[in-house]
């Protein structure tokens, strides 16, 4: 073969093998974000408004493809006392500067609207929407970044679509080398958790318009059966909050993600909760005190030691009889 006709083809088989390697590499990733952005929400149907805000975890999943997990509180516009989770999925890119960033990303509401009803009190509706959301950011120092965000939501008739305006800043718990993207983290070799006991205390709040407040206690036993994944299961004692007294058993799986040189961790989880309501009055099919509720949970934790730690989890739970309530719980724990 000709000496330029074999240097071209060492060029050609150079260039499918980088490429074929870099199918198998991380991509390229902007850090995780963490973000706590506040501001205003507007019913799209009807002239009224309220307060907002939104806490979001970010990460890139490629070059320019960006998920993000949110809680959102739309404040109390009139007859309606709403919030929820997102899992929202879309674009992000860098405009004119390695330290300003655009995006677009849209994905499923997850939301619980307190209600009022023509005949009682209020009632708890959940259910399923979508949102849409445009964000910028601009990266100020080398772990935080200015935020600005507006958000399309879409619900059901009983509930309201709602347009939000938000700001706030980001934090980057593991920074960049430089002012825009790196690496992806190398995967973990190991699970984020071995075994964790905790003991929580905090307080209880129905989800009504009187907000009724009440002691809680909670302790927990948690162990990570993966990377990335915890189990957990607990004993929880909502108190008495005036129109519920309801303890019971709950267990849930975690999503959970460490950050810090694994001091600091966040986490989502779900699962079911089997509890006695000693308030809860018989339904028509002789239904008694005893329910299944579902409880969704964010969590996190900040070692202060070798074997302690520190932990914050904020239990929603989502009942069928109108007594949702949040279970905010400070704990202390033990690793072992």
């Amino acid at each position: 073969m000709p000496p330029m006709l074999a240097a071209r083809h060492s060029r050609v088989r150079r260039a499918i093998a980088a490429a074929a390697l870099a199918t198998c590499l991380p991509a390229s990733a902007a850090p995780q974000e963490l973000s706590g952005l506040a501001g205003v929400t507007w019913d799209a149907r009807m002239p009224r408004s309220s307060y907002a805000w939104q806490i979001e975890y970010a990460q890139e999943l490629g070059d320019h493809i960006l998920l993000a997990g949110s809680w959102l509180n739309e404040g109390h516009i009139e007859g309606h006392h709403r919030d929820g989770y997102t899992v929202q999925l879309g674009a992000r890119t860098s405009v004119g500067s390695p330290q300003l960033f655009i995006g677009v990303t849209g994905g499923v509401y997850r939301y619980f609207d307190t209600i009022d009803r023509p005949v009682g009190d209020y009632a708890n509706h959940h259910a399923w929407g979508t949102a849409l959301s445009g964000r910028a950011s601009y990266v100020v120092a080398r772990r935080l970044l200015l935020r600005v965000g507006v958000m399309r939501t879409w619900a059901d008739a009983r509930s309201i679509d709602s347009w939000m305006a938000l700001f706030g800043m980001g934090y980057r718990p593991q920074p960049p080398n430089g002012p825009g993207g790196r690496a992806r983290p190398a995967a973990r070799d190991a699970r984020t958790t071995d075994n964790e006991i905790t003991l929580f205390v905090g307080r209880t709040v129905v989800n009504s318009f009187s907000n009724e407040r009440s002691a809680a206690l909670a302790l927990e036993y948690r162990r990570g059966i993966g990377r990335y994944i915890d189990w957990s299961i607990a004993v929880i004692d909502e108190g008495d909050p005036a129109i519920i007294r309801r303890n019971g058993l709950v267990t849930q799986l975690w999503v959970i993600r460490s950050f810090l040189n694994d001091r600091m961790t966040l986490g989502l989880g779900a699962g079911p909760y089997l509890a006695i309501d000693e308030k809860r009055e018989p339904g028509p099919g002789g239904h008694g005190t005893g329910t299944v509720a579902e409880l969704v949970t964010p969590t996190v934790s900040w070692r202060i030691a070798r074997a302690f730690l520190l932990r914050f989890n904020w239990e929603r739970t989502i009942t069928s009889y109108d007594a949702d309530t949040d279970i905010f719980l400070f704990g202390l724990g033990y690793r072992f």
